[in-house]
């Protein structure tokens, strides 16, 4: 049987697995804050708070861990290590961004227009 054709069908998808498991899903959203808080290790978190409970509860979270489970199965990852995996290309992601954005200013300031 072949894995990605397992994942496309309704009945064995991801979200549905996940809503049947909850186990699962806790241990995944484990995984991800845990690959979030290395990599925020450097950083600090200030006086914000977060509510993990709420985050965790958002469809765009559930996407996320779907994608975590996803790689390690199509990958023969462990969750943790996909989930490090996904974390690490958000943060790449971030960081291209930022680059980009710091470099159109930097263009803006040598090269200002109308003058």
């Amino acid at each position: 049987m072949n894995k990605q054709s397992d994942l496309t069908d309704p009945q064995n998808s991801v979200v549905h697995y996940l809503k049947s498991n909850p186990g699962v899903e806790d241990a995944l959203f484990k995984h991800l804050n845990t690959a979030v808080v290395r990599k925020l290790a450097a950083k600090s978190l200030g006086s914000s708070e977060l509510n993990l409970l709420s985050i965790k509860s958002k469809a765009a979270t559930q996407v996320i861990l779907s994608a975590i489970h996803e790689l390690a199965i199509l990958e023969g990852l462990s969750e943790k290590e996909s989930s490090e995996r996904v974390v690490e290309t958000f943060y790449q992601l971030e960081s291209l961004w930022n680059q980009a954005i710091f470099q159109s200013g930097v263009q803006q300031i040598l090269e200002p227009k109308g003058n």
